[in-house]
């Protein structure tokens, strides 16, 4: 299991966490189950998937498995996009980046994660902030991000260094396009005075 595997133990936050989903009668992807505090909440779910790589984690899921609920012992970033209504799942801290752009090749109505704190403000900022960046303005692309609470750092077992938060994600019609995202990438890769060299060195459409 990896260090940085943390696991949000707090009731009222699971709760609010599944609530605002707003699973009933759809079908939903869990990313990154663990020990299944949160999978039990979705149970209300027409057709539940949940992903853990970790395959001693993985071995407690299937505790839960039934017609209704499918446990997929994979890794998220290797997964086949197949379509869902939702997908929920608290998010380690060092892969958040590559989980969400990997979240723009999936089709789904909405998404709500727990992420690093740090990491859900820098989703919603706005240009000319200091967390303004490449993030931002991927995410501002592909979704529309709610922030909608703080998670205290005592929610988790074992506790992290870092409070985390509760991002709200409602896909938006824009359909990817690799030769921007390659063009904002470096944009955002390169100092100041280098973006103008960034820009002619890179066409899209």
């Amino acid at each position: 299991m990896k260090k940085d595997k943390i696991f949000l133990n707090d009731e009222e936050i699971l709760d609010y966490e599944a609530k605002i989903a707003n699973v009933k009668d759809k079908i939903v992807l869990e990313i990154g189950g663990g020990t299944g505090n949160l999978t039990k909440k979705l149970v209300s779910a027409k057709l539940l998937y949940v992903i853990e790589k970790d395959k001693n984690l993985a071995r407690i899921l299937k505790s839960f498995e039934n017609e209704k609920i499918k446990i997929i012992e994979d890794d998220f970033l290797n997964v086949k996009p197949f379509p869902v209504d939702v997908i929920v799942g608290n998010i380690p801290y060092s892969i958040s980046s590559k989980i969400l752009f990997k979240l723009v090749e999936w089709g789904f109505d909405h998404a709500v994660l727990c992420v690093q704190k740090e990491f859900a403000e820098r989703m919603i900022a706005k240009p000319g902030t200091g967390e303004y960046g490449r993030l931002s303005v991927m995410t501002q692309i592909y979704f529309k991000p709610i922030f909608l609470r703080v998670v205290p750092r005592g929610a988790f077992r074992p506790i992290p260094k870092v409070d985390s938060a509760l991002i709200y994600l409602s896909k938006t019609n824009e359909k990817v396009n690799k030769k921007r995202d390659d063009l904002i990438r470096k944009l955002f890769s390169h100092k100041k005075k280098n973006i103008l060299s960034a820009i002619k060195s890179r066409e899209f459409s």
